[in-house]
């Protein structure tokens, strides 16, 4: 599980750009009529808009089961995760990431137990080798172009999902060039400003992935402080 802390990371895997579309200067105040691409445009930039989310994440990555929760901003985030049962906090601000280890998440992550490593603040910057996976999916930034499904997406019948109406979006996997690599679909509420409730994603390429997501709390006010001690990785032994 080095290559990620989190389940929506392994999106990000496939070589996702970031290329959020405006959805252009006159807002639809109904879906009616919309193609399903219009519909994931418009939801994109009222996410961008809203500015933060909380989301839910539950996978299966190479068959190993991850949760995490994440609340974002566009460039910043706080998450917890759990893989295997042992537990991650990150604080993602100002370009570097804080990292807490619990004692096998320790070995999980490095491959063996550090000292001086687990259950402290350990800070990455963009020098380290782990910083790339270790950000992957924790802002709302990184989340905006894995809810583009790829290739022709299709549009559902209304649905329920969560206690709201929402409609359907199912393409390819975010960055993929065709379904074979997987299947995406998002939900996307059926009230203005449409924003997307949920993400399920199958991926079926060299890293096999059933993903889950749910995002609640949009534009809600988010505070990302720096952990107050903290020692840099390059001041730890870690590889």
């Amino acid at each position: 599980m080095k290559k990620s802390l989190t389940a929506v990371a392994v999106l990000s895997l496939l070589g996702v750009v970031a290329t959020a579309t405006s959805a252009g200067a006159s807002a639809p105040t109904s879906l009616s009529g919309l193609t399903a691409s219009q519909i994931i445009a418009l939801s994109v930039a009222s996410a961008r808009t809203a500015g933060s989310v909380t989301r839910f994440n539950s996978g299966n990555v190479l068959g190993v089961s991850v949760k995490s929760e994440f609340t974002s901003t566009l460039r910043s985030g706080i998450g917890f995760q759990s893989v295997l049962g042992h537990h991650v906090e990150t604080v993602f601000v100002g370009a570097v990431l804080y990292a807490k280890f619990d004692a096998a998440a320790t070995k999980l992550e490095f491959g063996s137990s550090i000292p001086n490593v687990a259950n402290k603040w350990i800070s990455f910057t963009k020098a380290s080798k782990y910083y790339p996976a270790f950000i992957s999916g924790i802002t709302l930034a990184s989340l905006l172009p894995l809810l583009q499904p790829s290739g022709a997406p299709r549009l559902s019948s209304p649905v329920t999902v969560d206690g709201t109406h929402v409609v359907g979006i199912t393409g390819g996997v975010a960055g993929s060039t065709n379904q074979s690599q997987g299947t995406e679909t998002v939900y996307v509420s059926t009230t203005a400003p449409f924003l997307p409730v949920r993400l399920v994603a199958k991926v079926s390429t060299s890293v096999s992935a059933l993903i889950d997501v749910q995002m609640k709390n949009w534009g809600s006010p988010v505070t990302v402080v720096v952990p107050l001690h903290f020692t840099p990785s390059g001041k730890t032994k870690i590889p």
